[in-house]
């Protein structure tokens, strides 16, 4: 029997929508909930297993069955009761993807994907102790997804190190609040003897991110969204990480969405030393003084994409993005374009749903080398009622489709469901990331409204004749 296994990276905590909250401590003091939201990417039944540990590696487990192309949320977590703190496993005899919902409160939201495999090094771009003036700061869990105990060592780029020993199916916490750092800003590498998925966690008084680490580097990562809306005081900053031995010079270019009044494409460029990680966007697009290297305007808008164009001694790189805006910030992580497929599959997609009527928003980048077609199927429920809708673009090299659900005919109110895209022509490679935003938190700076986390990309079925 084939068996997809989803190392759901580490659950935080079990949550409940509308219904009864099962929490666990936060590092900042508030409490943190988590969902789960599993989307079944065969034209089949599946039938899966969701496993969770607690921190001495117990299991406990919950068996269901997921419809033929369809998805189930997972809200509250079942198997498990209030203050569970954990990880989990999601396995399946289907292909399945699975992605997480986090909630702290008093105020605070993110997401992130689970990850198919675990990885003996992991690169961490960016980690924070009380930077800025938010004092946002870190911590980051790590997953064994092993079959042993794990030896996990930590190497910061502040020239400081932390290590544990992780059972299996079990996460350790490495808190960087607590940890003795020299910088308020820096980049990680953790190691272990056993696979390993670590998620990182941002957080500051009022706001929430969340990204998974690296399991490895791309000479030339690849970035579907990059959001700049002055008006609107959108912001976005991207932290690309040198994973290798020697500096490079890296080149980062932008490239605006289809559409009028999406911006206009520039370039960015910085030298990065062995280990250290460089910030790029923020400054080019929303500084006040002009920014060496860059060709992009300040404080005009852009909506659109990039991908590093130069990296001139060939280090393997990752990168992390972070958006910011007046009532809300999430972080998604940049991707391999060798890892790319003809298709992406969105497992929660929303337009006005619950009592947060949330909504979706997606970006999905050509990353191949020709134009290539892209047509996204937006399917589930709308008022209980089946709907589907597509939407569809011609993408040249390096440009995205942006589509927001709520502009969407045919996607109405208290709409739940999924997304598949898919590319035809070219040479069809694809990755996307989707935005979900929380529309009764909105102007509200005491609550973080926004949530953003990865496609994940799949191979799709060949067309029947």
């Amino acid at each position: 029997m084939k068996l997809t296994r989803i190392l759901a990276g580490t659950l935080l905590a079990a949550v409940a929508v509308g219904a009864a909250q099962t929490s666990t401590q936060a590092q900042s003091g508030g409490t943190y909930s988590t969902g789960l939201q599993v989307v079944n990417m065969e034209n089949s039944l599946a039938t899966v297993t969701l496993t969770f540990y607690d921190a001495a590696g117990a299991p406990t487990n919950h068996g269901d069955t997921i419809a033929a192309l369809g998805s189930k949320t997972y809200f509250p977590l079942p198997a498990v009761s209030s203050g569970f703190s954990g990880s989990a496993v999601v396995s399946s005899d289907k292909q399945v993807a699975a992605v997480l919902n986090m909630q702290r409160d008093p105020a605070g939201r993110a997401a992130y994907v689970g990850v198919s495999e675990g990885s003996l090094e992991v690169l961490i771009p960016l980690l924070l102790k009380n930077h800025g003036s938010t004092n946002n700061t870190t911590f980051f869990k790590v997953q064994n997804a092993g079959t042993a105990d794990a030896n996990v060592t930590v190497e910061y780029s502040d020239s400081t190190t932390a290590s544990a020993t992780v059972v299996p199916g079990a996460a350790a916490t490495f808190d960087q609040g607590t940890e003795t750092h020299g910088s308020t800003m820096f980049a990680g590498k953790v190691t272990s003897d056993q696979p390993i998925v670590v998620t990182v966690v941002q957080e500051n008084s009022t706001r929430v991110f969340a990204y998974g680490a690296f399991p490895g580097g791309s000479t030339a990562p690849v970035i579907p969204l990059v959001n700049v809306q002055p008006a609107k005081k959108y912001a976005t900053g991207i932290q690309v990480q040198n994973g290798g031995t020697a500096a490079t010079e890296v080149t980062l270019t932008y490239y605006p969405a289809p559409g009028t009044g999406m911006g206009t494409q520039c370039i960015e460029t910085k030298s990065i030393a062995a280990g250290a990680s460089g910030n790029f966007a923020l400054a080019a697009f929303s500084g006040s003084t002009e920014v060496a290297g860059s060709t992009c305007a300040q404080g005009m808008r852009f909506i659109g994409s990039a991908k590093v164009t130069t990296n001139s001694t060939s280090q393997p790189l990752v990168a992390i993005v972070n958006q910011q805006q007046p009532d809300g910030g999430s972080a998604y992580s940049a991707f391999d374009a060798a890892n790319a497929s003809d298709q992406v599959v969105f497992p929660l997609i929303k337009n006005l749903y619950g009592s947060a009527k949330g909504v979706t928003g997606f970006n999905v980048m050509n990353v191949g080398a020709s134009t290539t077609n892209v047509s996204c199927v937006i399917a589930g429920k709308a008022n209980g009622v089946d709907a589907s809708v597509t939407v569809a673009a011609e993408l040249d090299s390096g440009e995205a489709l942006n589509s927001l659900q709520s502009n969407v005919t045919g996607i109405n109110e208290k709409f739940l469901g999924s997304a598949t895209c898919t590319a035809t022509g070219g040479d069809a490679k694809i990755v996307g990331v989707v935005n979900e935003s929380a529309e009764t938190f909105k102007n509200n700076e005491s609550n973080d409204k926004l949530f953003t986390s990865e496609g994940v990309n799949a191979v799709a079925a060949p067309a029947v004749q």
